[in-house]
């Protein structure tokens, strides 16, 4: 696990981003779009949840960030449900990932 969890959602995609390297940011990129409310089975999310302390549950402040913060990329999810969050959690990373990936480097096939 790192030495310093990310405290918040912009830490948390430079954090997750760094992990990777050039060929894997290129695939998550040419995800195009990731749906928080979809279920991923990728190594991504588990990278991501391993590393950031949100599978684990020791990143609380992260999990509070997006929960306060984020919520209207929630919708129906039930923020008090550890489970539910913490995988929501990943999939806003993710999707904040792409995003910026995309913005930064367009997508070469």
């Amino acid at each position: 696990m790192t030495s310093t969890l990310p405290t918040n959602l912009n830490q948390a995609v430079a954090t997750s981003l760094a992990l990777f390297n050039d060929e894997s940011k290129r695939e998550l990129a040419m995800i195009g779009y990731v749906d928080p409310h979809t279920e991923y089975q990728t190594e991504f999310s588990a990278v991501i949840g391993e590393e950031l302390g949100i599978f684990d549950g020791s990143n609380q402040a992260l999990l509070e960030d997006v929960a306060e913060n984020y919520v209207d990329r929630l919708h129906f999810l039930e923020p008090a449900d550890p489970e539910a969050l913490g995988q929501a959690t990943i999939r806003i990373i993710l999707a904040a990932m792409v995003t910026q990936l995309r913005l930064t480097k367009p997508v070469q096939v």
